[in-house]
Parts: C-alpha cells; sequence; structure tokens
C-alpha cells in the first residue's frame, strides 16, 4: 500500500498507553517505511488518555490535540538493505520528533 502511495496511520507504540505517557515503539514499527522508502509525518495525539482511560469503555468528554511534525523522507532506504544501526537511528529520531510534539 505505502509503495503505491496510500497512506496509512500506524501507531508505533502498539497499544495504549498504561499512563498517558508516550512508551516504548515496536521493533518493527517502521519496517513498512523502510522497505517501501515512504515518507512518515510523525503526529502527536494528547488528550485521548483522559478521553477514554484503559479498562473503560466510557468516553469522556475532554479536549483532544493533534500535531504533526515535519516529514521524514525514508527513500534512501529503497532498495537497500539498512543496517540495524540505521533502523535505530531513525526510530530514535522519529521517537524524539514525537516527544518534542508532545512538548516533553
Amino acid at each position: 500500500m505505502l509503495s503505491s502511495g496510500d497512506c496509512v496511520l500506524m501507531f508505533p507504540e502498539g497499544t495504549r498507553s498504561k499512563t498517558g505517557e508516550l512508551g516504548d515503539f515496536k521493533r518493527g514499527s517502521l519496517m513498512a517505511a523502510f522497505s517501501s522508502g515512504a515518507t512518515v509525518i510523525p503526529i502527536a495525539v494528547t488528550g485521548s488518555y483522559q478521553m477514554m482511560p484503559r479498562k473503560t469503555y466510557l468516553i469522556n468528554i475532554v479536549p483532544v490535540s493533534i500535531k504533526f511534525g515535519e516529514p521524514m523522507s525514508f527513500k534512501k532506504y529503497l532498495g537497500t538493505k539498512p543496517g540495524k544501526n540505521d533502523y535505530e537511528v531513525e526510530l530514535k529520531r522519529l521517537r524524539e520528533e514525537i516527544q518534542g510534539l508532545l512538548g516533553r
């Protein structure tokens, strides 16, 4: 889908936060971007934890904010076999960008 230009929304943490804080990213969360050369737009969502805390189906009316970061291109990895270090560097860069958007 990414190779054909479709947009895909992924949550690199893989699950809802237990505390409302940004959690660890799953190891394979950027693999699709690496293999397709896609551009990733970092997005930070705040307020959603208060809207629907874990272990409840009640929805609270609270402000939710969505911030968009600078696009990150992965075209340089298209057709290559990136090393583990490349992957770790890019994953850290993505996490830091989202953390910055969260203002923490």
